[in-house]
């Protein structure tokens, strides 16, 4: 039973992360006036990966459109 709760926590703090995290892209995005499809949208505030996050967050300051989040051949650099 203690395992279980412990578990629970853990992962409470894990989507807890992730929601911050999301919110973190879109207000980047927001402030530098890209626009935020609700595709978009949807897709960063479902994620509950912190990798993929990261990497989305660090391409929310760089990107020219939102969607350019998902391209893989994009990284923090803005080099393809």
């Amino acid at each position: 039973m203690a395992i279980r709760s412990v578990f629970t926590r853990t992962d409470g703090r894990l989507e807890g992360g992730a929601k911050e995290r999301a919110e973190n892209v879109l207000r980047v995005l927001e402030k530098r006036g890209i626009p935020v499809d609700a595709a978009v949208r949807e897709r960063v505030t479902g994620c509950t990966g912190l990798d993929a996050l990261g990497r989305w967050l660090d391409r929310a300051f760089i990107v020219g459109r939102a969607e350019e989040l998902f391209d893989p051949d994009q990284d923090a650099s803005g080099a393809p």
